[in-house]
């Protein structure tokens, strides 16, 4: 298993990610034994500021829509037809927009007391315009969980084959 290591500031994101429907593993064929049966609605916005080193190469624009390129392979893959309330359509020019591409990833969370790692997945849709940051799901309401709060310095383990 491989790695990329982003570092970010949690964001507040603008609610529409609590709108789709996201899958639970007996939903879904494809899904591996650790996808959460239930996701808690929503998601935690990471801003990245810092990229890997894959990435270095790449415009700001650029950089988190790399994901999209199919180097970095997900653990699995939810058909765009499968999230409820799912805004990016396929087209005939597009036919995987809308799909979720998810990753495991680690959360790590580091203050003055102590570092906190949490399990989490990246889910990112192929075609979405968001360009600067990544969002997380996990079955835990993240925020609440781990006591986060906008502007909090984060790392981002994503885990790829």
């Amino acid at each position: 298993m491989k790695s990329l290591i982003f570092q970010g500031k949690v964001k507040k994101g603008v609610g529409d990610h609590a709108k789709l429907k996201i899958p639970g593993r007996n939903s879904l064929k494809n899904a591996p034994p650790d996808w959460p049966e239930t996701l808690c609605p929503g998601s935690l916005n990471i801003r990245i500021d810092g990229y890997p080193s894959e990435f270095k190469h790449l415009s700001p624009t650029e950089k988190v829509k790399n994901l999209d390129s199919k180097y970095f392979r997900p653990a699995f893959t939810i058909p765009q037809n499968q999230i409820l309330n799912n805004s990016i359509l396929p087209s005939t020019e597009t036919p995987e927009n809308g799909t979720a591409q998810i990753w495991r990833a680690i959360l790590q969370i580091q203050t003055n007391e102590n570092s906190t790692n949490q399990d989490v997945w990246v889910f990112r849709r192929i075609g979405s315009k968001i360009s600067s940051q990544l969002e997380l799901v996990s079955n835990l309401h993240l925020r609440q969980a781990l006591s986060l709060s906008d502007g909090m310095q984060v790392i981002v383990k994503l885990q790829y084959d």
